[in-house]
């Protein structure tokens, strides 16, 4: 007894000796297998650099070249960055701790590694960057200062002197999002829709926050939401030209000359031109996704107010009219199959009331295809068993109790009891059939679990059983 507590403690010393010995082990090889994908967050990044200042950039932290000089000023508030090394073939992305976010897929990185980083270098703008191979897009994520009620927002890349328009979510929640094919300077803006401040107000605080380019389609959505009754307010960002063929003159922001006012007060008793003649139709989304799916695509406007509008094509002929609002507007849809993808449509559109009329054209586009993953493989056949003798009558004997099926011919089916471990073995025959038999004592009454494995096949079955 003593010799045993002996040897136990002595165990006990040796276990605790490895366990502390493995512990060391452990971390070491978990540090060598750190993925390749590593990232981290800085707060020693430098802001941005102000006029006379250049800067040098370290990753994770910037150094003024100010600081360098002497000069005794107040240095700014360190602002964060962050940045992550992605290996070829594989996604990867950096975010920073008010949620900015740089992502790339797993086919962006074409060179063996790539370096992604992001930085705050002032109010909601950011710097994001990646060093090395890529193929667009990368995924832009940011930050709204504001969220206006209807509002939308925006994503804006460095323009020149100003700022483009990436993207834009009609319906944003905290963040706005955007697959850009560059990268620069990045900001987010949010206007309050024209839902609640009216068109005027998302082209003056576009103008407002510095931008010069307007996408194709965001200029359709807000010229169909102005519409062509009346002028528009001078911007530099839309000509109502461009949109209202024969709608009124928009005012410019250059003062007229003495000259040109005399000459528009002496034109102003002539007759007014055709403005109101001819509906105008802007279109916010050409191609027009065929999904199955009614859409909103376009606005028809300069109807006579409450009129019917009817819709011809020589395309098709299941077009239903529509009525024009108050303003003489009318918001027109398109339901389309992924079928008629790269179809094209022409249709009129004329005013019951007023005569007036309009052609446009569109086409459709269908939806990008479905991912499916493929059919999960067929499961592994398995062994059956059929006991023709359960509980097993305990008599000291041999005795076959049941069978197995499902082997392969001729193999060898081992078996395992769950208490005793590993039994006799047994050959299948030429069916891949097997007798199998059990032997107990009087007194013995199990119960017991067996397990029956195919050497050759793999398959196996497990089942229990008792003795009487």
């Amino acid at each position: 007894m003593n010799f045993a507590v002996a040897v136990h403690r002595r165990s006990w010393w040796i276990a605790l000796i490895l366990a502390v010995v493995t512990a060391a082990c452990s971390t070491g090889t978990v540090d060598r297998q750190l993925p390749s994908l590593s990232a981290r967050v800085d707060d020693a990044s430098a802001p941005a650099t102000t006029p006379g200042e250049t800067s040098a950039t370290s990753r994770g932290s910037t150094t003024s070249t100010a600081a360098k000089t002497g000069s005794t000023a107040a240095q700014p508030s360190a602002l964060p960055s962050a940045e992550a090394t992605v290996q070829r073939a594989r996604p990867g992305a950096v975010e920073l701790p008010d949620g900015a976010r740089l992502e790339v897929r797993e086919t962006s990185v074409t060179s063996t590694s790539a370096v992604l980083s992001l930085r705050q270098v002032g109010p909601a703008t950011y710097e994001p960057k990646i060093e090395g191979t890529w193929t667009p897009p990368a995924r832009l994520r940011l930050p709204l200062p504001a969220i206006n009620a209807q509002g939308w927002g925006f994503v804006l890349l460095a323009e020149g002197t100003g700022w483009a328009v990436e993207a834009v979510d009609f319906d944003p929640d905290a963040f706005v999002e955007a697959d850009v094919d560059r990268l620069g300077r990045a900001r987010a803006l949010s206007c309050a829709g024209p839902g609640a401040e009216g068109p005027n107000h998302v082209l003056n605080c576009l103008a407002n926050g510095q931008v010069v380019k307007l996408p194709a389609d965001l200029g359709a959505r807000i010229a169909a939401e102005l519409g062509c009754a009346q002028s528009w307010p001078a911007s530099p960002l839309l000509a109502q030209s461009d949109y209202c063929p024969n709608g009124p003159s928009q005012p410019t922001t250059t003062p007229s000359s003495p000259s040109t006012a005399t000459t528009r007060s002496a034109s102003s008793t002539a007759p007014p031109a055709t403005a109101h003649q001819a509906l105008q139709v802007a279109l916010f989304e050409n191609p027009v996704l065929c999904n199955g799916e009614v859409r909103d695509f376009g606005v028809v406007s300069n109807a006579a107010p409450g009129e019917t509008l009817v819709f011809s094509s020589a395309q098709t002929s299941s077009l239903s009219p529509g009525t024009a609002d108050g303003s003489g507007q009318k918001t027109i849809r398109w339901v389309c199959e992924p079928s008629a993808g790269g179809a094209q449509w022409t249709v009129t559109v004329t005013g019951s009331t007023s005569g007036r009329t309009a052609t446009f054209s569109f086409v459709g586009k269908a939806p990008a295809p479905a991912t499916t993953q493929p059919p999960p493989p067929p499961a592994a056949p398995k062994l059956a068993v059929s006991l023709f003798e359960n509980p097993v009558a305990c008599t000291g004997q041999r005795r076959p109790f049941g069978t197995i099926s499902g082997a392969g011919a001729g193999e060898i089916v081992g078996f395992q009891e769950s208490t005793y471990g590993p039994l006799l073995s047994g050959t299948a025959d030429a069916s891949g059939n097997l007798t199998i038999n059990w032997q107990c004592d009087a007194g013995e009454f199990g119960p017991w679990t067996v397990t029956a494995t195919g050497q050759s096949t793999g398959r196996s079955v497990t089942f229990s059983f008792s003795g009487s």
